[in-house]
This record gives C-alpha cells, structure tokens and sequence, in this order.
C-alpha cells in the first residue's frame, strides 16, 4: 500500500445558494482558512455539529478543488490521486438480496482482472472479519431480515478496499449504530488504518469509548 500523506492549505470554500424567493443566488462560505495533514497509519476523525461543514471537508480532500488553498498529496498536486482514494457514503447503497460476498465479487468483477477477484474477495471478507458464514449471509433491508447495521457498514467498505486504496474516506459510519456495532466498526477502521492507509471519517456524537 503506497504511503500518502493528505494535507490541506489554507483551504476556503464558498458555495452559492437560493434563500427564499430570491432568483439569484448568493455566496455563503461553508470553510474559511482550514489547514490540517492526516498522516499514514492513522485514523482521523473530523468532529463537530450539524452543518458544521464535516462532510463538505472530506468531500474536497476526495475532489482537490477548494474555491481557494491546496489540497496535497505527499506534497504533490491532487491531480496525481487516481485510484489512491476511495470514499464510503454515510448511506449504504447495496442490494438487498445479494449476500456480502456475491456484493464484493460483483464489484470486483467490474474493476479487477477476473483471474485475480476471488482471491482479492476473500482477503477483504478477512479483513472486515466476516466469516463463511456471514459471507453467505443476504445483506437484507428493512422489509428483509439479513446482515446488521454494521455488517452491512462493512460490506460498503469492503466494496472500496477491492482496490486497496492508500486513503479511504467515510462519512458518518457510525450513524444509526448501536454502541457496541459503532465501536466495533471504528475498531476495524483503526486496524485497516494501521497496515499503512490513511483513514479520515466524520463522526457525530461519539460515545467516549469511540
């Protein structure tokens, strides 16, 4: 896994918004002057309240493209970041009648060579700790009864590790978690965090523990 330090310089960005009837839109500045570096073998956690602007920072560490400032990778440009980082969504956006390894070989499937997906497939089902027998487990839905919350958290990750980026991204993964399934998904972040990758989450009202 390459080694990649994430900084940010003097980072503003502004976006343009509607308020009420108004036709034209007006700037409103979401990130006045944010410097910071997230080092590899770490895991970060960006906190604060609502609207703070957590999730817009990590969306220009993926992007590079403040509306002023740098975002840097090993010092270098953000434009040489293709295939290094990945992001997680705070929502998990997976079939319901798919079980965790069909998701992760059908994903494979569409971004590694063939000969090399059920190899990589399994290293990731390792990685996240889900056995043969969560393997084969149906992530389920609401209306379908199947993997938990952090099971399914874990799967979305999975996905994202096929690649085995150098950065991961990811928004909110311990919303809608119970304590003890927010506290194992951290600690898994954590371990793939110290096998060299850089991974910088949002967080929003972590137990002490977390």
């Amino acid at each position: 896994i390459p080694r990649v330090q994430l900084t940010c310089n003097a980072v503003c960005h502004t976006v343009h918004v509607r308020r009420g009837r108004c036709r034209r839109s007006q700037p409103r500045q979401i990130l006045a002057d944010i410097s910071c570096s997230f080092t590899p073998g770490t895991l970060s956690a960006l906190m604060g309240p609502s609207g703070a602007g957590k999730t817009t920072l990590l969306s220009l560490l993926r992007s590079g493209r403040p509306t002023s400032g740098a975002v840097l990778l090993n010092g270098q440009p953000h434009n040489t970041s293709r295939g290094l980082i990945r992001t997680i969504p705070q929502d998990d956006v997976l079939l319901a009648g798919l079980t965790a390894a069909e998701a992760l070989m059908y994903a494979a499937r569409l971004s590694l060579p063939r000969a090399a997906c059920a190899r990589r497939v399994q290293q990731v089902l390792s990685e996240l700790s889900l056995g043969p027998e969560l393997a084969q487990t149906k992530i389920g839905s609401v209306h379908a009864r199947g993997l938990s919350g952090g099971q399914r958290k874990r799967v979305s990750i999975g996905i994202e590790l096929l690649a085995d980026p150098a950065v991961l991204l990811v928004d909110e993964p311990t919303s809608g978690l119970d304590a003890k399934m927010a506290q194992d998904v951290m600690s898994m972040l954590k371990l793939l965090a110290e096998a060299g990758r850089t991974i910088v989450s949002t967080v929003h009202q972590p137990s002490h523990r977390i």
